[in-house]
């Protein structure tokens, strides 16, 4: 039995919001399962790849940059650190401050999840055309700016 077919489908006026969460539900179950083949847990993802693109960040820039609150990452770091993905080091200028750093096995997920991402994008769009990913692009766009303008208002 699929995920859709056990939750509860709404109609009319809901029926696209319900659709809506399904996907995301759907898809952060799909994509927990492809980063368990992988030993790592998809809320570790973000702060990988945001290591990888600028290694040696402090807790609070980390936070931040992934819209968490320090706590969260702390936890987070905790974790990885135990599971030898990171390391925290002080920062040469202010002993104070410490900073995250991936090891070499952290480095060496980042590849797994560059892999991982693609195939969970493959699976996602696999019978989809060019112009219908643009489309679905446009649109998904459009639905984050009506979210984050409500939001920010």
């Amino acid at each position: 039995m699929t995920l859709s077919q056990t939750q509860p489908q709404l109609k009319g006026k809901n029926e696209l919001e319900s659709l809506f969460f399904r996907v995301g539900k759907t898809h952060r179950k799909l994509a927990g399962r492809l980063m368990d083949e992988h030993d790592f847990h998809r809320g570790q993802t973000p702060l990988i790849f945001a290591l990888s693109h600028q290694d040696g960040r402090t807790n609070s820039e980390l936070a931040e940059l992934l819209e968490v609150t320090p706590a969260t990452i702390t936890n987070m770091v905790k974790r990885m650190e135990k599971a030898g993905f990171v390391k925290r080091k002080g920062d040469p200028h202010d002993e104070r401050v410490k900073r995250v750093w991936l090891t070499d096995q952290g480095e060496g997920k980042v590849q797994d999840l560059h892999d991982v991402v693609g195939r969970l994008q493959a699976i996602s769009f696999g019978d989809f055309t060019e112009v219908e990913k643009e489309q679905f692009k446009h649109l998904m766009e459009k639905i984050l700016s009506n979210m984050e303008t409500e939001l920010n208002s």
